[in-house]
Order: structure tokens, then C-alpha cells, then sequence
């Protein structure tokens, strides 16, 4: 497993969840991480910052969905299949849903801008 770098702890809705990096691409989520705490992690190694927001985003809104209870995953799913996830939420929930986003975007994302621009340097 790549050597994951702590960012910064940051509100989800009511619970604080750290973020952090990793090499590579992609992103995953965890709400058993260290002491107890949620963890998101996302890899760097992208062309663009766009990809690396892209890839925040989707594990903050799927974090918040699945903290919410809209998120599914169909019985007897012994793949275990990330892209056998289902999304149900009416609208309020999808409000909530970004309101949380939000909250920590709005926090996280300056930290990781840091993070990534001194990528490769030493």
C-alpha cells in the first residue's frame, strides 16, 4: 500500500473526517480509520489539478451519501464491486447532501492546492 500523507481533519455534516493523499490515482474512503475517524484519501498522481478535484468530490458526495443512509449496495453482491452502488435520495437529501460537500470543500481544499503544487518537489 502507498504511504499515505495526513492533510488535515475537516467537518463532513456532523462528523469530522480526515483527508489525505496517496500516490497514485483514484480515491477511496474509509469510516474506520485512525482513532475512530472517517478517512478520505485521493492520489496525486494526475496531469491536471481538475482530475484530483474531480476525484475529492466523488468520495466527499459519496461519503455524505452513504453517512446519510441513501447509499446501496444490492444483496448477495460477492464481487464486491465498487461500481455496485446505488444512489436513492429525494431532493431536501440532495441538498444535504451538497450543503456537506460543501462544509468540506470549503475547508479541505485549499490544504490539498498546497499539497499538490509541492508534489515532486523536495
Amino acid at each position: 500500500m502507498a504511504k499515505r500523507n495526513r492533510i488535515g481533519l475537516y467537518e463532513l455534516g456532523s462528523r469530522n473526517v480526515r483527508l489525505l493523499t496517496r500516490s497514485g490515482t483514484g480515491g477511496e474512503f474509509t469510516t474506520a480509520g485512525e482513532a475512530g475517524l472517517g478517512e478520505i484519501c485521493v492520489g496525486l498522481d494526475y496531469e491536471t489539478w481538475r482530475e484530483v478535484f474531480i476525484t475529492l468530490l466523488h468520495e466527499v458526495i459519496e461519503y455524505a451519501y452513504m453517512d446519510m443512509g441513501v447509499r446501496f449496495r444490492p444483496d448477495q453482491d460477492y464481487s464486491n464491486a465498487a461500481d455496485g452502488y446505488w444512489f436513492f435520495c429525494n431532493h431536501p437529501q440532495f441538498d444535504e447532501v451538497v450543503a456537506r460537500a460543501g462544509m468540506f470543500l470549503s475547508q479541505a481544499v485549499p490544504d490539498l492546492v498546497h499539497t499538490y503544487k509541492k508534489r515532486g518537489k523536495k
